[in-house]
Formats: structure tokens, sequence, C-alpha cells
């Protein structure tokens, strides 16, 4: 019996292992293109080993990748413009939904994740980062894969004195970001990264490369800030190069509660859109502990780039901002491309080339939402935020100033509104590190309430939204994934884009009447044009039903014959199966240690939640989630037969008597750094278990005593920071 089981199983591995949509992509893309002998290693299905680490890898918000959100069909990662073509007319041939990915830094990931009912395919255009910068053109082409921050180290290479008006972040994909405006430090004096696009190459629903010239400066005016994933593929963009001093000046003021934080800034409401346009001063907002106690307080940095030196700087902010008390110490000049890692947060010893390395400095679970402030808000609205702030665990604020150019640009100029009358913009942010869907819940109910609280504070008809802080709390396209109307989608499209948003929908219907490039807030098209295309499309299909002897009845009865076969042969398979499951998925070796966790201490009450297999959503995310050495997560590499994330010392003390009596390695990982990643990975042949520390960060600092006490999972960033408090 078992081995006619087993004949079995093998003749369904292959019908049961196939995936409609993903065999048919494969076939597609063989047929549509010459160059495509590379298949194998950019096509990634969820039965590839690489998948998971690739859906990961430029992932910022961990809470579009916990296991509760979807996952794509495929992942496809091509090298050239060819790829992409061709995976355009593939999917719209076959009715598969795309999305396409440049840094993954969309806020709901609506670049790889989807909370639409139709299955999709993500392009990652992560392989696609080539940079070509002409200084005699005063310009730069720069794939849409590559980051803002190789963006600007490329253009230092050639320039001390040219920058580009784009991002803070350093590793936003710079495909996505130009599409939804782009703003940085940049933005008083020159404008959005959008302002400063001077052509692009789009792949349309066609499967066309499209210059300026060929989309139209309709087309060329929507993709500059109309936001991602509405019009078509964003393959590259040209973008001006700006002058910037060969010495810039910054400087990093933090302000607590009772330091006059509030009155701070609220002065800073009042002359931040006025400053001289060379002085950027955005206002970071977080929660923190007065020093040497265990109380919270609020602090507010002032985080500031001057395109000048030091002493010019000291005269305008003693003329126009007094109150921030700034001096001559706190000031450091540097240049530009120097600045830039200042401004993200970088220590000043970091070396520039940490820019080249594309990958986000941390990762987090988080939830955002944005506002646009036009009157100041008083101290009393003030003091309700502290309220609200000293209540949540990883809250934050960052405020961003406008005036300067930003103000003598039109709204319509592109569809990036926000110009005069803004005096800065709120971004809202709270974050946690717990994959479990109940704390999520818990910090976007806070986020909500936050947000509610500040509705008489902000912008009103329309209560104004940045569309690269994607928020679907504000409304979105049909779930079903059918066409949304214009009414509906009005609800979140006039808050990103005011009176633009309708010239975009008549520049969508125009250019993409299918409504094939679709997410959950893309531009909709209007109703009687879509309606038309569907009725042209559906009427030949009808007219060959009616042709007696033709190869649709043909087809049709066939597949009907092949499906009925193949059901009533599933039937029985699908029994043995069943019979055979609990055969198959225990593990003697996960099984005893489980079994001996649970025996041995009282305190594991938690297990589910700290306790991982192989067969677990979180495992490979918690495998790479601190993994220094890709080369040690690659998929040749071991891995453990399960991960424990002790909670309590007690936990660890139960997993060592365990594996001892099992006779089972362990291995330990606090920081994940190890060069051969041998705190979590193995070159012996014996099974191990990865103890990982990482739940386990107290820091107790004692002054008096001079010395500190840090648990493992700690990191030294985290130790000097708590001993500074």
């Amino acid at each position: 019996p078992i081995v006619l089981i087993l004949l079995l199983l093998a003749s369904l591995s292959s019908f049961c292992a196939s995936n409609p949509i993903q065999d048919s992509f494969h076939q597609c893309l063989s047929a549509n293109t010459v160059s495509l002998t590379q298949l194998p290693n950019i096509f990634f299905t969820p039965n590839n080993t690489s998948f998971t680490p690739l859906l990961n890898s430029t992932a910022q918000n961990l809470r579009c990748i916990a296991s509760y959100a979807a996952k794509p069909e495929l992942i496809f990662t091509p090298l050239h413009e060819t790829h992409i073509q061709a995976a355009v007319v593939c999917a719209k041939k076959l009715g598969i939904q795309l999305r396409v990915r440049s840094g993954g830094h969309d806020y709901e990931g609506m670049s790889y994740t989807s909370v639409m009912d139709p299955p999709y395919v993500v392009i990652d255009l992560a392989k696609l980062r080539g940079i070509n910068v002409d200084v005699q053109d005063g310009s730069v082409w720069v794939e849409a894969g590559a980051t803002i921050g190789e963006l600007y180290y490329r253009v230092a290479e050639k320039s001390k004195t040219h920058g580009v008006p784009a991002g803070l972040c350093t590793s936003l994909g710079v495909g996505g970001h130009i599409t939804g405006g782009a703003y940085g430090s940049l933005m008083r004096k020159y404008g959005l990264g959008a302002d400063n696009a001077l052509d692009a190459k789009i792949i349309d629903a066609n499967g066309r490369i499209l210059d300026r010239k060929a989309m139209g400066e309709d087309v060329f005016w929507a993709i500059r800030g109309g936001g991602g994933g509405s019009f078509g593929v964003i393959v590259s963009w040209k973008l001006k190069l700006v002058p910037v001093p060969e010495t810039v000046t910054v400087f990093n003021v933090p302000r607590t509660l009772e330091q006059g934080a509030t009155k701070i800034l609220y002065k800073w409401q009042q002359v931040a859109d006025k400053l001289d346009e060379n002085l950027f001063i955005r206002v970071l907002i977080q929660s923190s502990n007065i020093p040497n106690t265990t109380q919270k307080t609020v602090t507010t940095t002032y985080n500031a780039l001057f395109l000048g030196d030091v002493n010019t700087l000291q005269g305008i902010m003693k003329e126009s901002f007094p109150e921030l008390g700034l001096t001559k110490e706190d000031l450091f000049e540097m240049s530009w491309l120097e600045s830039v890692l200042f401004i993200a947060g970088y220590p000043k010893s970091v070396p520039t080339t940490v820019l080249l390395a594309g990958k986000p400095a941390f990762l987090n679970y988080f939830k955002a939402k944005s506002d646009f402030v036009t009157t100041p808000i008083p101290e009393a609205g003030l003091e309700g935020i502290w309220q609200r702030f000293l209540e949540e665990e990883i809250p934050m604020m960052i405020w961003n100033p406008y005036g300067g150019m930003m103000g003598r640009i039109a709204e319509s100029s592109i569809p990036f509104p926000h110009r005069k009358g803004i005096l800065f913009k709120i971004q809202y942010v709270t974050s946690w590190m717990s994959p479990e869907k109940e704390a999520m819940d818990k910090h976007v109910e806070w986020m909500r309430e936050l947000y509610d609280y500040m509705g008489e504070y902000v912008s009103v008809s329309p209560r104004q939204t940045y569309v690269n802080y994607r928020d679907l709390d504000i409304g979105m396209n049909d779930k079903n994934g059918d066409d949304t109307s214009v009414v509906n989608a009005s609800s979140w499209g006039t808050r990103y884009f005011k009176d633009n948003f309708n010239r975009l929908v008549k520049i969508k219907t125009e250019f993409d009447p299918d409504n094939f490039f679709k997410h959950e807030q893309s531009i909709p098209v209007l109703p009687h044009k879509s309606k038309l295309q569907k009725f042209q499309r559906t009427k030949p299909h009808g007219d060959k039903k009616k042709k007696k002897g033709g190869k649709t009845k043909k087809g049709r009865k066939n597949t009907q014959i092949l499906t009925m076969a193949y059901f009533s042969r599933f039937l029985v398979l699908l029994f043995l199966l069943t019979s055979l499951s609990p055969l198959c998925s225990s593990n003697p070796f996960q099984d005893s240690f489980h079994q001996c966790l649970s025996a041995n201490t009282d305190s594991l009450t938690q297990l589910p939640n700290i306790f991982f297999t192989p067969n677990t959503t979180a495992f490979t995310p918690l495998l790479n989630s601190t993994a220094q050495n890709l080369r040690c997560i690659a998929p040749y590499a071991a891995k453990p037969e399960l991960i424990l994330t002790p909670l309590h010392e007690s936990h660890i003390q139960t997993a060592v008597v365990c594996a001892k009596k099992l006779g089972i390695q362990l291995r330990f990982r606090s920081g994940g750094h190890d060069y051969e990643g041998i705190s979590y990975t193995s070159v012996m042949d014996l099974p191990y278990v990865v103890i990982d520390l990482a739940k386990l960060r107290g820091i107790d600092v004692d002054v008096e005593d001079g010395s500190v006490w840090v648990q493992a999972g700690a990191t030294i960033g985290e130790l000097y920071y708590r001993v500074a408090e």
C-alpha cells in the first residue's frame, strides 16, 4: 500500500505543484522575447527558496510582509527594458494584476502586497539601477531601481557643486519616489524632484517604451506627482542637476518639554516657511525618557541644512529664530553629499560610501499618515499632542517646512498641489516590533485617534494628504478589482491632488482606457469609456460561440473531458493525501523539543509566539531579520530546525536543559553580526536550533555605581543611547 501511495503521490506532485497563473505567465514570457534565456534566474515562485528573501529584501514596512499580508503569485526581476515589456504584454493578455517595486518604500506596501482580491505578480526593478550623470548638460538619467542615495553619490563623484532636489531617506527607489512628488532638504530652494524632472521612459499597457515626446505632455504631467502604478511602468527618469555650495552647514538641536519645547515649536511654526530659502529646518518629534529617571517626556529635534557658511547662518538665526538658542558649537560645515547622511540621521563618522548599500538602516512595523498645516497650531493644541504621545510606545512626527520655491510654483504645475499657503507638512508615524496582528491593531488604532484629534488644526476642504505617504484609511478602489467610480475615488483623490484629480482621471482614461494599471488607490477611468472598451472586447468572443464546428466549441468539450478526468483523479489522491498528511508533516526533532519545553517551565504559555519552525510563515523573515551577511542566509546555506525567541531567562534555561537532554546542538544569536553566520547557520552535519535573543534587550544604567547591566539582545547603539540619556 505504501508503494502504491508513493507512486500516486509522485504522479500527483506535478499536477498539484502546477499553478496556472505561474505556468501561463512563464510560457508567455518565454514566447514574447528572445532575451529571456536567463528566465530561471529572474522568475521566482513561492516554491523557490529565493522567493521569500527576495520579497522581503526591500520591504520597508514589516507590516506589509507579515504572515497576515497577501503574497504575490510570483516575482519577476527584469534585467532589461525588454523584459518589462514582455511582462506587461503577458500580464494584460492573461488578465493578471501587476505591482511594480523600485525601492519598496510604499507605506502601505502596494508595490509588493495587496488587499484586493485578484491575484497579482510583482515586477521588482532592483536590478535596473544604472545612473548616467552629464554635468555639461546639467542632467542625470537614472533607472527606476536605483536608490536616492546611489543617485546622490554618483552625482557627487562627477561634481562637488551639483546636487539633485529629492528625498531625505537614502534607500528610496527613484522610480516610485519621483511619481509622488519627492521632497527633500533642497525643496525650499529648488522645489520637488518631480518639479525638476526633464524626461522619463515609461512602458504603457501595450508594452511600448515611450519618452516624453512619445507619451505627450499630458502623460508627462501626470506621472510627475500623480502617484505610481496608474499609468505604466517607469523605467527611468531624467532629472535636472542644481547648483549647491562646495561647503554647506548643518545642525541638530534637541529641545525637551522641560527646556521649553512647546513655546519654541510654536515660534518655529510662525517663521519656518518665511526663513531664507537656502535654509531648511525640519522638526523631529519623539517621546523619550528624562535623563536618570523612568519618566517620559517629548523631545523636539531641529534638523537643518543651510546652503552657505556658518557665519551667514548664525546671522539668519539670530535675526529670525533666536528662540532656538543656536550656538556656534551646534554648527558643522561639510560637503553637500555628507549633509545627506547627516540629515538622514547617520553619525558624522559614517563614510558616504554607505549610500551605495541601497538598503534602509533599520526596519520595523509601522503605520503612517500625513497632514498639511496652513495656520500655526496653538500651544494648547500642542499640549494635546504631547499627552497622546506619552501614551504610545514609539510615536514620531516629522514637520517639514514649506515656503520659498514651494510657494512660487502653481498648484496645477504638476499633480502635486500642496503649494502656496502651506506652512509645513506633518508626517505621523507609530512603529512597533511585534509581528502579531493584535499589536498592529493596537498601534493603528492609536494612530487613527491622533489623526482624528489633529483634524481641527490642519487643512480642510479637502484635508490634504501626501500621496507618497499612502494611507488606505482614507479610501480605496473596489476590493474585487472592478473599475471604481470617479465619485468614490475622489474621497482620497482630491485629498492627494485637489483639483488636479479631475485632470488625472481624464488623462488616465485616454492613456489606459482598459484600466490595466490599477491598485488600491490608482487613478480610476471614466465609466462610459471603460464600459465601451469592455463591450468591444467581449463581442467577438460572443460571435465565435455561434459558429458551428468552430474551435471554441470543440476546445470547450475537450476541456470539460480533461477537467472531469483530472477531478476524479484528484479526489482519489486527495483522500490518500489526507490520510498520509499527519505522517508527512510530523517532525520528531521539533516535536520532542516542543514537548520538552512545555513540560519544563510554567512560563512558556506564550510558546506559539516564540517557537518558530520552517512551516511557520514568520520563520524565514525572523531568520533573516538580523542576518548581517546575506551569504549566510542564501539558498545553499543550512537552516535551523527551529528558532526560539525567549522572553525571559527561564526560557533559555529550559532550552538548554532540553537541548542537552535530547542531544541537540544550539546556536545563540544576539545581533547576527558573526562574519561566518555561526550564530544562525552551520556547516556541520548535525541539525541545530537557534536561540534568538532579540527580545531580551533591557538596559539598566547606574551612574552612581559607574556601571550598566545590558541584556544580550540589545545593540551597541541602544546601549550608547541609554547611557547618554
